[in-house]
């Protein structure tokens, strides 16, 4: 199969930031694509708008990409917009079929990402886009290749827009079973509303056991590596809202008998309190934590997933809560002020066996994702070695 660099089928657009004073975010202007953080899932989403002249610009069709940071990272130009320093315009030429560029842009992105270079963060210039090597089939081999890639990119945003909607299914049954519109299901000052239920917010260290976690000391080896999982806040984020089944970050029983690390019973609610605030999980397997957490080991009258849940909901209300001027944080005194919604323990488990249903469905749709993911990707390294 033929090929050829990049440069020689596609003009290159380097984004040029305009100056300061012509920035607005009333509308005026072109809409401004500074960088990544202006993408959207397929089209660019843009925050500002500029008045500036000798403007960098786009056309619909347009592939832009992220040169700085998220390099490789790319959307789809619906209309025209000025291209920011941190984007570069890929603009097909006759050679090159528009769907067929959009397609090879995803397989090329970790190749031009390793060109990266800077010390406050990675960035490419014109010259690595130019050389980047694409194949040139004939066009009507490759508008044969981008419809099936096309096809198969389709099943996976179809999926993942289905997994969103699962997601905000079960805020949805919560709001529907729980909500009242007035308060939020965990209040972090301590207030005592009465739902239009009937219902009371307790104080949640009346109803639930709190504990918290340690770090054993990093220097010593055979603190950590053991069989003992451990809750940080480098992999709550993955766990957020589900139940952990395990972290790679492990403790030793050592570890344990010479800090003041915990191991706590599954069920236990742990939930973020230091730096990235609010996030929440429940331990599926006795595990310890960090000193970063608040966790909660709760009582008959309350079931783990719906507190899990129920602080999930209150997220907002709960990160307002918190102090500190350099690195906000929710202190154990200010945890012990909080109070749940407490509902009667039996809608708690039916809720709970409402949502459970969902996530089994989930788990079934991320499965297919990550089958999704495995024949896009063959597909992709198939095509552009004309094995497709």
């Amino acid at each position: 199969m033929r090929s050829a660099a990049l440069a020689d089928v596609c003009e290159i657009l380097m984004g040029q930031a305009p100056t300061g004073d012509t920035y607005n975010t009333s509308g005026k202007g072109l809409p401004l694509i500074a960088g990544a953080g202006d993408f959207g899932e397929t089209y660019p989403s843009p925050k500002k708008f500029t008045t500036g002249s000798n403007l960098r610009t786009s056309l619909p069709g347009d592939v832009v990409i992220g040169i700085r940071a998220s390099i490789g990272d790319k959307v789809l130009a619906d209309g025209v917009y000025c291209l920011g320093r941190g984007v570069a315009g890929l603009r097909a030429g006759p050679q090159l079929d528009p769907r067929y560029l959009w397609n090879w842009i995803s397989h090329a992105a970790p190749t031009l990402a390793a060109k990266g270079r800077g010390a406050t963060f990675l960035q490419v210039n014109k010259n690595d886009i130019a050389e980047l090597v694409i194949p040139m089939p004939s066009l009507e081999e490759q508008r044969r290749i981008a419809s099936i890639l096309d096809a198969a990119d389709l099943l996976r945003t179809k999926r993942r827009q289905a997994l969103e909607k699962l997601d905000s299914l079960s805020q949805s049954v919560f709001v529907e079973m729980f909500g009242d519109g007035a308060t939020t299901p965990v209040d972090p000052h301590g207030r005592t509303p009465t739902h239009n239920a009937g219902w009371v917010h307790r104080r949640l260290v009346d109803v639930a056991e709190l504990a918290t976690g340690h770090t054993p000391d990093r220097k010593i080896e055979d603190f950590w590596n053991g069989d003992v999982s451990w809750v940080n806040l480098n992999e709550i984020r993955e766990h957020d809202g589900r139940v952990c089944s395990g972290t790679e970050a492990r403790i030793t029983d050592a570890g344990v008998r010479n800090s003041s690390a915990v191991v706590l019973p599954a069920g236990t609610v742990c939930f973020s309190r230091t730096a990235s605030i609010g996030f929440v999980t429940v331990m599926g397997m006795p595990m310890a934590t960090s000193q970063d957490f608040v966790n909660w080991i709760c009582g008959d009258e309350l079931n783990p997933r719906y507190l899990m849940d129920a602080l999930v909901m209150s997220r907002s209300a709960l990160r307002a809560s918190s102090s500190g001027s350099t690195h906000k944080t929710i202190y154990m005194r200010d945890a012990e002020r909080f109070t749940v919604l407490l509902p009667p323990r039996e809608l708690q488990d039916g809720y709970v066996a409402r949502v459970e249903a969902i996530d089994n469905v989930r788990g079934q749709y991320l499965d297919s994702n990550e089958d999704l993911e495995e024949l896009y990707a063959s597909l992709q390294h198939r095509a552009f070695r004309g094995a497709l």
